[in-house]
């Protein structure tokens, strides 16, 4: 007696089996991954409720087939998690008679789209701490998880600083998709402002990067005025429902120069 299977890997793969005698499925008709397989969620892909996909991909209620001679039947095997890790499963088939089981590993991922969170691969410069009343100039500051520009002199036309002539005034940021699938982000700031009250610009505002690559973002800050200026960078991925925030600083002020005394008096001197 001869058999032949063939299995696609995956979600949704399917298992076609081929045999003379009967076929009796020792497993249910979809991987559960580690836990039961009665998991109730969308597929995270259109949209589409557990109950619409009953009707597009509807369980198997019988685990035993009968197959004519040099016939085949198609079972199709589905995976369905409504927790995020890897599932592993075998599926097992036995030919009545022969008491010889045939076995099928079956894995399944479930992920979201995401990029590399770690401020080492974020920010060129980091500084674990603060000292009191120190001065830090373009850091990621670790204990406050915050991105300090530091000190920024007033004036400075914001198209100058996205060419690179005011490098103090720009930061450049890796952004590394660190998943098995695309990425299409989004980014922006927390507080929107008109252009002319901003402290703080990005460019671009989305991205699509695929599994692996790694693109560059740009943040600049450009305060209108004197004084401490805060907000937080936010950056959306597309069927990500956790959005990654990144807190950010600056300082703007005006270069000001004190001299004591204001006047000298030299007294009598002799003339040459």
């Amino acid at each position: 007696m001869t058999a032949k299977r063939k299995t696609s890997g995956g979600p949704g793969g399917s298992t076609e089996g081929k045999s003379t005698g009967r076929v009796t499925s020792k497993a249910g008709g979809r991987i559960g991954g580690k836990q039961s397989p009665t998991h109730h969620s969308s597929d995270g892909q259109d949209g589409t409720s557990e109950s619409s996909l009953e009707k597009l991909l509807p369980r198997i209620v019988r685990f035993r087939w009968i197959i004519p001679a040099n016939s085949e039947i198609r079972v199709r095997l589905r995976f369905i998690s409504s927790e995020v890790g890897q599932f592993d499963q075998t599926i097992s088939f036995e030919i009545i008679g022969t008491k010889r089981n045939y076995k099928i590993f079956c894995r399944g991922v479930c992920t979201f789209p995401s990029i590399s969170r770690e401020p080492r691969t974020v920010f060129p410069n980091r500084q674990k701490t603060r000292k009191p009343n120190e001065i830090v100039h373009k850091k990621f500051i670790l204990s406050t998880e915050q991105y300090d520009f530091g000190p920024l002199v007033l004036g400075k036309d914001i198209n100058k600083i996205r060419t690179g002539i005011y490098s103090n005034n720009i930061e450049t940021l890796t952004i590394d998709n660190t998943s098995p699938m695309d990425v299409e982000a989004l980014f922006c700031f927390l507080n929107e402002v008109e252009s002319s009250k901003a402290a703080f610009f990005l460019e671009p505002t989305e991205m699509h990067l695929k599994s692996g690559e790694s693109k560059i973002l740009k943040i600049m800050a450009n305060p209108p005025r004197e004084g401490h200026f805060e907000d937080s960078l936010v950056c959306c991925i597309k069927e990500n429902p956790e959005p990654i925030v990144y807190k950010l600083c600056c300082d703007g002020c005006t270069p000001e120069l004190q001299i004591e005394p204001t006047s000298f008096d030299f007294g009598q001197v002799l003339l040459y």
